[in-house]
């Protein structure tokens, strides 16, 4: 098999099996819907809300140059991984650094940490879950969380193009 068709037949193996290796991570994959987003929600209300605001703005507060960054569109959180932000959630922050984020793995449970990372990550562009998913090791991260996505669309030069001329 050569030219065009082999190309066809290379592109469509390639997706087939990266679609393959990556379908068991899509149990493992949080969806942005549903009774974990709820409870988020819930939680970042009650626990989140009061410093880093209602609609995840941030804002300045405390003592000079003391800064509790936004987690929505205007942050960087989806800068980081998912254990990056568990972590910082439920460890907290070096106040040295600029920040004072409380510790939260003594009040909340892991289940409740990720369920509030699943809410602040609903208010993410796609574009930006997708780049977050990215970091996680596995590499096939960003691809799980497009198929997930019912709004996604793949984009137009993510196969090459095959000739139709034989």
């Amino acid at each position: 098999m050569q030219g065009p068709a082999f190309a066809a037949y290379l592109a469509a193996s390639v997706l087939i099996s990266g679609l393959g290796a990556v379908g068991a991570a899509l149990a493992l994959t949080p969806s942005f819907g549903g009774p974990e987003l709820s409870r988020g929600a819930r939680i970042y209300t009650e626990e989140c809300a009061g410093c880093h605001g209602a609609s995840l703005q941030g804002r300045i507060a405390g003592p000079p140059g003391q800064r509790i960054p936004p987690l929505g569109v205007t942050g960087h959180a989806w800068q980081h991984s998912d254990a990056e932000l568990f972590r910082l959630v439920a460890r907290g922050s070096n106040p040295g650094a600029g920040s004072a984020m409380p510790a939260f793995d003594d009040r909340l449970a892991q289940a409740e940490i990720e369920a509030v990372l699943i809410y602040v990550k609903s208010h993410w562009p796609a574009r930006f879950r997708y780049q977050q998913a990215a970091l996680h090791p596995g590499g096939d991260g960003a691809l799980v969380a497009l198929l997930r996505d019912p709004d996604a669309t793949l984009p137009g030069d993510c196969l090459p193009a095959v000739a139709t001329t034989r």
